[in-house]
């Protein structure tokens, strides 16, 4: 997955400003409520007075997944790391583990560790982490420099932070917390992700659902699906091959979000998968946990195995500081 940072760096100058635009709502195709397909009970809430187009249109606009990470820049937590990586062979080659803990001061605030454990083929001799995936997980979750507090969130003011920011994190944003909408500047796949285009409604089944999410939470889960052509065979033009969003039915809060992309060509190869959670601190909204399972193979460059979960814990009030 974070292969993609790299690629955008080719033609990030004509189409960053329209990247991190994604991340705001977008004006996108309507009619997919036409053809969503429903479960009984959510067909019973429909006749009660849920409405199919506006859930829809929350589903599209939803930008609770960046609010939530953007929270981790505001709040005092824990966050443990348990990684592997493997060779082309798949066979285990290294191992990472990491518990550190974010502090808070002023308007301040860095990342100390608690605990920390590297086996296997991880760095280079000069310290450089071997895997772009585990670098920008490093580099984004357990930065070392000392950093500014974020002030809470608001859409038009990250907006226009968004413009001139040219981090490959920055860029990455789009998968993590809008993986169904287009990626501006991403050869041959960044279009066939926008799931809401009209022209890509052929090539998935969208339905809405209820379910309970981890036999607690009684939800609506929106799900985009790729096609089956057949028992064996995909619609490969569906590069994110499923996407499902669950949100509580009391509150239409997002609980959790999981989806899969993939894409083979002469190019480069991607197979990524990831959950992520969230949950309530107090009144904010925060990630609970990601499980990232991902494989890349990239012309020039040996192929990327690596697998990660994150949990994050003992979350502290956010603070309600002001960015210098």
């Amino acid at each position: 997955m974070f292969y993609l940072g790299k690629l955008m760096e080719r033609w990030k100058p004509a189409c960053l400003l329209l990247l991190q635009l994604a991340f705001m709502h977008q004006t996108m195709a309507q009619g997919v409520e036409k053809i969503v397909t429903l479960d009984s009970v959510t067909i019973e809430a429909a006749k009660r007075g849920f409405n199919v187009s506006d859930f829809i249109d929350l589903v599209k606009s939803d930008t609770s997944f960046l609010k939530a990470f953007r929270n981790l820049h505001r709040c005092s937590y824990t966050v443990s790391a348990d990684a592997q990586v493997f060779d082309k062979k798949k066979r285990l080659s290294g191992t990472l583990q990491k518990i550190s803990k974010q502090v808070i001061s002023g308007n301040i605030r860095w990342m100390k560790t608690i605990a920390a454990e590297e086996n296997g083929k991880i760095r280079y001799r000069k310290g450089r982490y071997y895997f772009y995936t585990i670098e920008m997980l490093n580099d984004i979750f357990f930065p070392a420099d000392t950093l500014p507090v974020a002030k809470p969130y608001v859409p038009s003011e990250e907006e226009g932070r968004n413009r001139t920011n040219n981090k490959n994190r920055e860029k990455l944003k789009t998968l993590i917390f809008n993986p169904g909408t287009e990626v501006k500047g991403v050869p041959l796949i960044g279009g066939r992700m926008a799931i809401f285009d009209e022209e890509m409604f052929p090539h998935y089944d969208y339905s809405i659902r209820t379910d309970l999410y981890r036999d607690s939470i009684s939800c609506y889960v929106f799900s985009c699906k790729a096609k089956k052509l057949s028992n064996e065979r995909t619609d490969e033009k569906a590069v994110t091959r499923n996407l499902e969003s669950w949100f509580d039915r009391s509150t239409f809060q997002i609980v959790a979000r999981d989806y899969t992309l993939q894409y083979e060509s002469i190019f480069f190869d991607l197979n990524v998968t990831m959950k992520i959670q969230l949950m309530q601190n107090i009144n904010e909204l925060v990630p609970a946990g990601i499980e990232y399972n991902g494989e890349w193979n990239i012309p020039f460059k040996k192929p990327e195995i690596v697998t990660f979960k994150l949990l994050f814990s003992n979350y502290e009030s956010c603070s309600k500081t002001k960015e210098n």
